[in-house]
């Protein structure tokens, strides 16, 4: 079943309240003995639940997308019964946080899905213009590639490119909200239990990812001195990244030198450090305001 909740907001409240009433809210339905319930009676079993954000007229608008598990298909009149105690429960927990109380028209939607085409027509949101529909599992997993369908609302994503074309402050202060609300936030969430019930390993820690030989060559091995005036530079670890990609390491020393770190400077062996050491680097020009004097800085290192 797919399950959608929102909240009423307003102009002003800001992002960090209302996902925290959310996320709240959803820790008080997904719990206790009315959940056990509601397990037991309509033999419901795991949940994947993903946080979706838009900024419209009225602030922001966080809702959940939440993919019910069950053993069965439930039948119209018990499809209707769980939806409603669903949103009572959703509704105390939301005004029980100082809240408005979400209606029951915009509060909440439970849908059965009984084919993928009734999954497509649910969940996907297709862009105007665009024919092509994103698939259930982006919906739930990758809110960067959607956009917004509702007139006026924009995703976070919309919003840092309408900021690129038009450099509006306000727009750029809404995507620093955002970022710095959601910072250590888990996008998705799985239910206990649900990766063993379907046969998934354990997941992996960021720190275990990283950690994964996944091959690949030495382009370029910075010296102490050159990572750090890199990090500290406006862009700079931005363009050194499409340097290496594009033109290997002579692009990469084209870029140091671009950058007027004296060759050999600080070299050594050992490579990046982990975490460079505090640094107060020499008053530098900023990256791009250096890269427009430069005759010789390629196209690659200004984008």
């Amino acid at each position: 079943m797919l399950l959608t909740l929102t909240l009423p907001h307003d102009f002003g409240q800001t992002l960090k309240d209302l996902l925290g009433t959310v996320r709240q809210s959803l820790s008080t339905l997904v719990s206790g003995r009315r959940w056990q319930e509601d397990k037991g009676r309509f033999d419901l079993n795991h949940w994947v639940r993903a946080h979706d954000v838009t900024v419209g007229p009225n602030g922001w608008h966080p809702h959940l997308h939440i993919v019910l598990f069950g053993d069965r298909a439930l039948s119209t009149d018990e499809l209707a019964t769980l939806e409603e105690r669903l949103f009572q429960r959703w509704a105390g927990a939301i005004g029980n946080r100082g809240n408005r109380r979400p209606t029951r028209e915009h509060g909440i939607a439970l849908e059965q899905a009984r084919s993928r085409s009734d999954v497509s027509r649910y969940v996907c949101q297709v862009v105007a213009g665009d024919e092509e529909s994103t698939p259930v599992a982006l919906e739930v997993a990758r809110g960067d590639l959607k956009t917004s369908s509702h007139h006026g609302h924009r995703t976070p994503w919309q919003v840092l490119a309408d900021f690129r074309e038009t450099g509006d402050a306000f727009l750029l202060k809404l995507w620093h909200e955002w970022e710095q609300t959601t910072r250590n936030v888990h996008a998705i969430r799985w239910s206990k239990g649900l990766r063993a019930a379907v046969g998934l390993r354990k997941e992996l820690s960021d720190e275990e990812i990283v950690a994964v030989e996944i091959g690949g060559e030495v382009v370029y091995v910075f010296s102490r001195y050159e990572w750090r005036v890199l990090t500290r530079t406006r862009g700079a670890m931005h363009a050194v990244l499409c340097a290496a990609e594009e033109g290997g390491s002579e692009a990469v020393m084209v870029l140091i030198n671009c950058l007027g770190i004296p060759p050999n400077r600080g070299r050594s062996p050992g490579g990046i450090p982990e975490m460079p050491p505090d640094f107060q680097p020499e008053i530098l020009p900023d990256f791009e305001q250096g890269a427009s004097r430069s005759t010789e800085f390629p196209s690659w290192a200004s984008s």
